[in-house]
């Protein structure tokens, strides 16, 4: 017998409770600025004994937005085990300007770049106990493996179903995703394998388990994520903190992630990523230094990028060495990465302001293998630094936030087909990105 879901969600409705329903909406303004801008200069040169014939090039491609988003968080508590939930994501243009010769939408801020747009959500929520939940609904997501992205006007969203248990100690999480829709689009697509012009050949939902605790100064998560027959990936993160005087507080973590990928033709690549990092904080300063290697065992990078995963979602969300900036990441096949931050709390002076900045350097991007004659040569760096400052705004829960990196990658190689003979390819990629958030919550009702 199939059991209709709406003489379910009535027959929660219609529990006793020993409250009158509740209602609440809140809203967030956020104004969001941002410019970005990238060039590549490269060459490739072919020679023998006698000559040599060059073949440069140069591109550059920038985009520029500002924009006014509302966000509308709508809550409805109906009795003790059932809660709905809705939210709408409204988002004019202020101003666009896009020269992208490829003409790829990478950023998502505005629908089709340049226009504005509006997004619905809504979920149920049901509590059988006091410690567990389950949902479900079109919402956002924010597991390690299974996330929303970096939000820039909304974020993207999931038809997803989830059930949760959380005691003072642990929280653990079940969730199965069908459906994605990009940050800047109402239309959901469903996750599955897709052929070579990304049409769905064989629906695969997407299926992650998420175990968290912590006792205030030890911490630590598992996560597990498959699409069957597709993508598999497996984290493991644990971390301390504590205060040694009033004034002087240290903390550290590792992280493990394992990625497997299944392409259309059956071959599996695989990859493992490994990183630490150490911190400390006394009075208003602060600082950190990290580190990661991602092995060279297949030449993928370990973003968690499920299959037909509509929008982009956060490449460095997550990692102990990531920047600002979401054009690049630092967990390619092969790449060695040091991050080191630094930081001061200014509030003491002026009230609300926090300051930060960082630099990376990672090295042996994309290589295969390491040579070091001069027959052969291949040699690939990226250097990063960013600058960020936040100012609260008084008790109201706004902030306004300005950040700027600056990324530069370098890839030379160099190869010999014979005594003389031979080529030499070189790149140079330079991105910059700005950005200005300004955030403003407030309560409607």
């Amino acid at each position: 017998m199939k059991i209709n879901p709406f003489i379910i969600l009535a027959a929660l409705c219609s529990l006793p409770t020993y409250a009158t329903p509740e209602y609440r909406v809140d809203v967030l303004s956020r104004t969001f600025f941002l410019n970005s801008l990238e060039r590549s200069d490269s060459y490739y040169n072919e020679f023998d004994p006698e000559t040599v014939t060059s073949y440069p090039s140069f591109n550059e491609s920038y985009e520029k937005y500002q924009t006014q988003a509302f966000h509308i968080f709508g809550r409805a508590k109906i009795n003790d085990y059932l809660n709905l939930e809705s939210t709408a994501y409204l988002v004019g243009k202020l101003h666009t300007d896009v020269d992208n010769p490829d003409g790829m939408d990478t950023i998502y801020v505005l629908h089709n770049k340049d226009d504005s747009f509006a997004k619905l959500t809504g979920a149920i929520e049901i509590m059988p106990t006091q410690s567990s939940k389950l949902r479900y609904g079109y919402m956002p997501l924010d597991l390690e493996l299974l996330e929303s992205g970096d939000i820039k006007t909304a974020p993207i969203t999931f038809l997803a179903a989830s059930i949760q248990y959380q005691t003072d100690l642990v929280t653990f999480d079940l969730t199965r995703a069908t459906h994605s829709a990009s940050a800047t689009n109402q239309d959901y697509d469903s996750y599955g394998k897709t052929d070579t012009q990304g049409n769905i050949v064989r629906r695969a939902p997407v299926d992650v388990a998420q175990i968290a605790f912590s006792d205030g100064q030890l911490s630590g998560l598992a996560s597990y994520g498959r699409q069957k027959g597709l993508r598999y990936y497996r984290l493991a993160q644990l971390e301390y903190k504590t205060r040694l005087t009033p004034a002087l507080s240290i903390e550290g973590g590792v992280q493990y992630r394992e990625r497997k990928t299944i392409d259309n033709y059956g071959t599996e690549l695989e990859n493992n990523h490994y990183a630490v990092r150490a911190g400390a904080s006394y009075q208003f300063l602060r600082t950190g230094f990290a580190y990661s290697y991602t092995n060279d065992k297949d030449d993928i990078e370990m973003s968690t990028r499920w299959q037909n995963q509509q929008g982009q979602a956060c490449g460095s969300c997550g990692f102990y060495v990531a920047g600002y900036s979401d054009i690049s990441l630092f967990h390619h096949a092969g790449e060695s990465a040091y991050k080191w931050n630094i930081g001061a709390d200014l509030s003491q002076w002026i009230p609300g302001l926090n300051v930060d900045g960082y630099l990376i350097y990672a090295y042996d991007m994309h290589s295969p293998q390491k040579q070091q004659n001069d027959l052969d040569k291949l040699d690939n760096r990226q250097r990063e630094y960013g600058l960020k400052a936040s100012y609260a705004l008084g008790e109201s829960g706004g902030e306004i936030t300005l950040q700027h990196a600056r990324n530069k990658l370098t890839n030379y190689s160099r190869g010999l087909y014979g005594p003389g003979e031979g080529y030499e390819f070189g790149n140079v990629r330079t991105s910059y990105q700005t950005r200005l958030v300004v955030n403003y919550p407030f309560n409607l009702f």
